[in-house]
């Protein structure tokens, strides 16, 4: 089995740096936070990355989720089963959840500027997770 990959990056509360730390699989993770895992299943990556996940938004914290846009419809329901009101977080502005070519093959093709000029890299926090 191919093992998956999946990205995750955590930043402050909505509008607000945020020194608190935070736990990613039994482990503490500080100010600055960039988790990158790899999982031999999607039942493996979502036991351990929901809760990371689920504490972001209890924090108040963006999120937002680049993910393979075949996988989008099971995500939703895995946020969902957590507890994560995906509708209510997406119209306040706290979750955006994006298909990978929208964040990653604008135009047709990959441009790190580009993508990197999105909003949500530079002027927001987030958290960012990138499923295959």
């Amino acid at each position: 089995m191919d093992p998956l990959k999946h990205s995750v990056q955590t930043g402050a509360r909505r509008g607000e740096a945020s020194d608190e730390p935070m736990r990613f699989a039994g482990a503490t993770l500080g100010k600055q936070r960039h988790v990158c895992a790899f999982f031999h299943s999607r039942e493996e990556e979502y036991r351990v990355l929901l809760p990371f996940i689920k504490e972001g938004f209890v924090r108040d914290e963006k999120a937002f989720h680049v993910i393979n846009p075949g996988l989008r419809d099971d995500h939703l329901r895995r946020l969902e089963s957590a507890g994560i009101e995906v509708t209510e977080t997406q119209k306040d502005g706290q979750f955006e959840l994006r298909d990978w070519e929208e964040a990653y093959f604008r135009e047709g093709g990959f441009d790190q500027n580009k993508m990197l000029a999105m909003p949500v890299f530079f002027n927001e926090p987030l958290i960012h997770a990138n499923v295959r």
